[in-house]
């Protein structure tokens, strides 16, 4: 059940599209290896590391998984991009990614998944969402890549699966994201309408 994810990795790029140095450069999906470069002085990337199910329910009632996701947002800075200038940008890009990321977490299990039959919530609990870690000249295939960093979250979700149906492809036609920004009180600031185009 991929449904969920990808939701939630989408949810991530809308969020941080235009609200950080990167501007507009917000990619869904791991980036190129050894890029050598970015249009513009900096690039982020949102891609899936791991995910972590565990089970509960009876087996002949449907399960319902509660998932740890392990959510990478990839910074990239411009190759010409040296010294103090490129440590400081790269820096202030990954504090500003851990800032808005962690104001969208509590928001994560109400995104809704639609899908041409159905729709639903994500789930999860918002409370065991967080920053896991920042890794700074991540190494990529045997190779550090030093203009780069990784802000890694945990995110968790749930899925249910229903052993009388026959798994098959569903597409995620689109999802819709709803924002009540820090401090959270209850009130919807802003709402986003993701379209996939069937991806």
């Amino acid at each position: 059940m991929t449904l969920q994810r990808k939701a939630i990795r989408k949810a991530i790029v809308q969020g941080l599209m235009g609200r950080t140095f990167a501007g507009t450069n917000v990619g869904d999906g791991a980036p190129e290896n050894f890029r050598p470069s970015v249009e513009g002085p900096a690039a982020l990337y949102v891609h899936a590391l791991s995910d972590v199910a565990t089970t509960s329910g009876r087996a002949d009632s449907g399960r319902i998984y509660s998932r740890d996701l392990e959510l990478a947002v990839a910074v990239w800075i411009e190759e010409e991009t040296t010294g103090q200038r490129r440590e400081d940008l790269m820096d202030d890009l990954c504090g500003q990614v851990e800032i808005l990321v962690e104001a969208m977490l509590p928001n994560l299990p109400h995104v809704r998944v639609e899908t041409a039959e159905d729709s639903e919530e994500v789930g999860g609990n918002p409370s065991k969402s967080g920053l896991e870690r920042v890794e700074i000249g991540f190494d990529n295939q045997g190779r550090a890549l030093l203009a780069s960093a990784r802000v890694v979250f945990l995110v968790t979700y749930e899925t249910q699966v229903d052993p009388s149906t026959v798994a098959e492809i569903v597409p995620l036609d689109g999802a819709t994201v709803r924002w009540d920004f820090p401090f959270p009180d209850g009130v919807i600031e802003a709402r986003d309408e993701i379209a996939t185009g069937g991806g």
